[in-house]
């Protein structure tokens, strides 16, 4: 058992600004390749390789950095902005597409089934930090189940103007004493530098910049649940009435 740094929060500027410079040189490189680039399949990861570089910048931009003079925190200027409607299920759906590559290369398989009860999965928000939040819950999903495993997700009405998205694995499961630290503290089982922030990282996103709530579960031996519940729209709502 490994309990990792918060390496997330950057608090260095000399650091922030190389990676600034290697991020557009990596965008640049890649939209050039896709210029250049005549396979269908080619493009279609030259895409994705693109969305997760405009991912990452995103998130350097709102990570919560040492602020001076009083400035607003990220959270507090996230919320103050403009935020978009978008269809979870889509959201979810796309995610899982990126994703298939490595789930393929790991021999797990993600099986995706969705229980609508009457009105669309429209939440408002950031669908770019949502995506990102999705990403860690399936990627750490993926690396706790067995090759040859299954990995449930599923999207269902969740308490009254909610929606919950529900990720099972077929994993070992977590022990007790880890459980009880996971959403609290860079907790890892991984060898490496700087593991253990995703959970922290998807919490903050869905909990503070989404007004939602992510819940977990599991029993010893018998795999994972995590739940990320978020608000619907209220313009969905009132479709509905």
């Amino acid at each position: 058992m490994a309990t990792a740094p918060l390496g997330f929060w950057l608090d260095s500027s000399h650091l922030r600004h190389q990676l600034r410079n290697e991020l557009a040189l990596a965008r640049a490189a890649t939209q050039a390749a896709l210029g250049a680039c005549s396979s269908p399949l080619v493009t279609t990861y030259l895409r994705r390789a693109l969305d997760a570089i405009d991912r990452v910048s995103i998130l350097m931009e709102e990570a919560e950095l040492p602020q001076g003079g009083g400035a607003p925190s990220s959270s507090e200027r996230l919320r103050r902005e403009e935020t978009r409607l978008f269809d979870l299920a889509e959201l979810v759906s796309q995610t899982l597409d990126r994703l298939a590559p490595r789930f393929k290369h790991a021999g797990v398989a993600a099986a995706l089934s969705a229980r609508a009860g009457g009105c669309a999965w429209v939440v408002r928000g950031h669908p770019e930090l949502l995506e990102a939040a999705l990403t860690n819950v399936l990627v750490n999903a993926m690396e706790a189940t067995p090759t040859g495993g299954t990995i449930r997700v599923e999207i269902e009405d969740g308490p009254v103007g909610s929606v919950s998205v529900r990720v099972v694995d077929s994993g070992p499961g977590i022990a007790p004493e880890v459980m009880s630290r996971l959403l609290r503290e860079p907790v890892t089982t991984k060898a490496g530098p700087n593991r253990g922030v995703g959970l922290l990282m998807t919490r903050r996103i869905v909990e503070e910049l989404h007004g939602g709530r992510l819940v977990m579960w599991s029993e010893h031996g018998r795999g994972a649940t995590l739940i990320l519940q978020l608000p619907l729209a209220s313009s969905t709502l009132e479709e509905t009435r």
